[in-house]
Formats: structure tokens, sequence, C-alpha cells
């Protein structure tokens, strides 16, 4: 396993971040549970491999991921480090920090996180939960109590916004996606590692894109052998800012070939980088010709989703996921056939994009 320094932190972590959100589940009965035995296999391997960075959520696998994780973690709690986050959505006042704190430590079965998180932080999350409710002053509280070792956050918005919360200074660690075909918060993870940030990354094999073969990206993404999962992950720790690459395992197979590709990890070469960055940007411009996902265009007055259908369509025409493609749309296509054509979508898109003829298409293509 190779480590690597956690910003200013005096702490070595794994490269590689166990993510929990696909720990094996079961179903029984309409209901939901984490196949434990299962996850115990995977975690003690996992920390025998080396790995000391587990990542969990209030949310992950239908709400049971962190009292599974607490129990799979009970004999190596003070050997690694632990991740959860606040789902900022049940916020509504500052009271419900604490009791949603407790009740992760009461799943975890642990005193301390070392890692909090605010979970999916956006605009109106730091405006409307963390500003309007002071959450950050909850925070910094039970850090100095040591309930919290380290202040964190996960993002999913706009770079200024983001930066405005690293400059406050509060926080050790920020999390955020990056990978080959989204590398739209490299400035922002440029900047929180130049104020001495650990910088935790998810997606970095694309939320799916980059594991299932196809032949547009092995086209374009396979140069030298190997798999898209292995080039991707090695795309994203040459970046020299990145502390961890968290991948959501569920599997022992997944484990070992994701541990396999950092114990055999060299930074790509610098023209090998520049040619992938190249490509990254290649397929970026075919996106945008569909949607550059600034969601302009929202709220549709039918309420439909337009930028998850742009980004089905995207997976369907940019790089070839047409199967993935079709489960991502599967839950929007009732909605989408409600559009009236009204067109106000496309007063507001600043691409001047044809949607109404989009969502057309899609529909056409992928119903």
């Amino acid at each position: 396993m190779q480590y690597r320094r956690f910003g200013n932190l005096n702490i070595l972590i794994s490269a590689l971040g166990f993510g929990c959100m696909r720990l094996p589940e079961i179903q029984k009965d309409g209901k939901w549970s984490v196949d434990l035995a299962k996850t115990k296999q995977m975690i003690s391997k996992a920390v025998d491999l080396g790995i000391n960075y587990f990542d969990a959520a209030y949310g992950y696998c239908h709400e049971n991921c962190e009292a599974a994780l607490g129990e799979a973690l009970k004999p190596y709690r003070k050997q690694i480090y632990l991740s959860t986050k606040l789902p900022l959505w049940h916020v509504n006042g500052p009271e419900d920090f604490d009791r949603i704190l407790h009740e992760q430590l009461k799943r975890l079965q642990t005193d301390y996180i070392d890692f909090y998180h605010f979970h999916a932080v956006n605009q109106s999350h730091w405006r409307d939960k963390i500003l309007r409710f002071h959450l950050m002053d909850k925070m910094i509280k039970r850090k100095q109590e040591g309930t919290i070792r380290h202040i964190s956050f996960s993002y999913h918005d706009n770079l200024e916004t983001m930066k405005e919360m690293i400059d406050t200074g509060i926080f050790s660690t920020v999390l955020c996606q990056y990978n080959l075909l989204d590398r739209s918060y490299e400035e922002g993870i440029d900047y929180a590692a130049s104020k001495g940030m650990g910088v935790v990354i998810m997606g970095p094999v694309g939320g799916g894109r980059l594991e299932r073969p196809t032949p547009k990206l092995e086209k374009f993404l396979l140069s030298d052998g190997g798999s898209l999962p292995d080039t991707a992950l090695k795309f994203v720790w040459s970046n020299p800012n990145v502390s961890v690459a968290l991948s959501g395992m569920g599997s022992l197979e997944m484990l070992e070939q994701n541990v396999e590709s950092i114990n055999s990890f060299q930074p790509f070469p610098p023209e090998k980088q520049e040619t992938l960055l190249k490509i990254s940007d290649e397929f970026k411009k075919m996106a945008d010709l569909y949607c550059t996902g600034c969601e302009y265009c929202m709220p549709c007055p039918k309420g439909i989703e337009i930028p998850s259908i742009f980004n089905a369509l995207i997976y369907h025409k940019v790089y070839g996921l047409t199967e993935l493609a079709k489960q991502r749309f599967e839950p929007l296509a009732e909605k989408a056939g409600q559009c009236v054509a009204c067109r106000q979508c496309e007063k507001k898109c600043p691409q001047k994009i044809q949607i109404v003829e989009r969502i057309r298409e899609t529909i056409g293509e992928l119903s």
C-alpha cells in the first residue's frame, strides 16, 4: 500500500480509500440489510492490505451502512481513520446537529469520528443550513470536545462557493469528484491543497462510466494495455494534490484489483498525463454539445429533470454506455414524456441548446 501526507495533518493516509456506499446488501420481504458476513470479510481483508481510510454516510446502503461498518471495524478502530457525513437534508434547525451526530456515533459503535463532513454541500446548503443554523460553531465545539477529530465537507456545486468554504480555515479536508471524464473541480482541488487541506476524491472511475469497457472509451483511453478502472485510478493518483481516491467496493475481487492498482502505481510520465488530459478535454467538448450541466434551464414548469435526462443522453452518445444510459433514463422517462414544448428552458439556456428536440431524441433512443 502507498501512503500520502493528508494535507498539513500529521497523518499518513492510504492513497486508496474504502468507499462504503456499495457494501454487499440483502433484500428480504421488501427490506434491505447489509450482508454483515461478507462485509466483515472485506473490511478485514482491506485492513490487512493496508487501507486505513473508510468512508461512510448516514444514508448509504438504505441507511444501514454506518451500523454495519461500526460492527465490522470494531477490532480495528484504533488502526484506521473513520469518515462519515452529516445529512444536511435532515437538518431543519440547529438542534438536529447533535441529535444526528449522537445517532451516528451509536451506529458506528465509537466515541469519536476522525473526519466528519457536511454532506453533499451546494450553495443552498451552505447559505440556508450551515451558515443559517451556525453549524460550523457546532462542529468546532464537538472538535474541541474530541467527538470530532477533523472537520470536512463533501462538495457538489460551483467553485466560488467551494473556495469560500475553504477560506473559512476550519476545514481539514475536502471530498469532491474528479476523474478522466470530469475535471470540473481541478481548480478547487489545487486551491484546497494550496491551503494545506487534504483532498479526497469520489468517483475516480466516473461513477461507472470507466468501469464498463466500450469501444469508444477503450479506443481513447487504453494505449498500453491494462484496464479502464486501472488507468482511471492511476490518472487520479498522478495528480500530486490528491491525497486519497475512494473506491466504492462491493466484492473481494474489486478490493483486490484496486489494491493491485495502487501497489503498482507510478505517476504517469508527463507525456502520457498530457495525452490523457487532451483526451479528457475532447470528451468534455463532445459532452458539452449536449449539455454543460449549468442547470440554468431549471426549474421546468412540468417538473422535468432536464440535466439528468441530458446526462443519460451523454452516456449514450458520447461514452457509448447505452445500457447504463437506459438505466439512468428509466425513472425519468414518464416525466420527460410530459414535455409540452413551452420552450421556457430554451430561452434560459446560455448554450442555445434545442432542449425540446434533445428530450424527444432521448425518449426515442433510450425508452
